[in-house]
């Protein structure tokens, strides 16, 4: 699957388009297709390297809030099923594999229902949190 992925901290110029193993949900997770993907300035602060909160582990793919439809889910799961309308709030997720991607998986505790009325782009805007 398509995803952005960082090999090396620094600023815009270190974000690669590439292909990347499609991520299977562990007990207790669940795997996205996701159709939009919040931008947050907390990720540009990530990606040079220097942000106390949190410094990820070479390589990885940014992004913490996205929307899309649950696509596979790990044992355990039992608030969603494969087909739902959800949101990705993974900010304090044990497991994120990165919202800058075709799919993400993340614990299911941190992906929510995305009520009809309310469009990918708002869903993945993190105005639900």
């Amino acid at each position: 699957m398509k995803a952005i992925q960082v090999s090396k901290f620094g600023g815009p110029e270190v974000l690669r388009y590439t292909e990347v193993d499609k991520p299977t949900p562990a007990r207790n997770e669940v795997r996205v297709r996701l159709y939009a993907a919040g931008v947050n300035p907390n990720e540009t602060y990530i990606r040079t390297g220097t942000y106390s909160f949190y410094i990820p582990e070479l390589p990885y793919t940014p992004g913490f809030d996205g929307s899309g439809v649950v696509d596979a889910t790990g044992d355990g799961v039992k608030h969603l099923k494969i087909g739902d309308r959800v949101f990705v709030a993974a900010l304090l997720a044990k497991r994120n594999t990165g919202t800058y991607a075709q799919k993400v998986v993340c614990d299911a505790n941190a992906v929510h229902r995305l009520p009809e009325l309310i469009s990918y782009q708002e869903g993945a805007s993190g105005f639900l949190h």
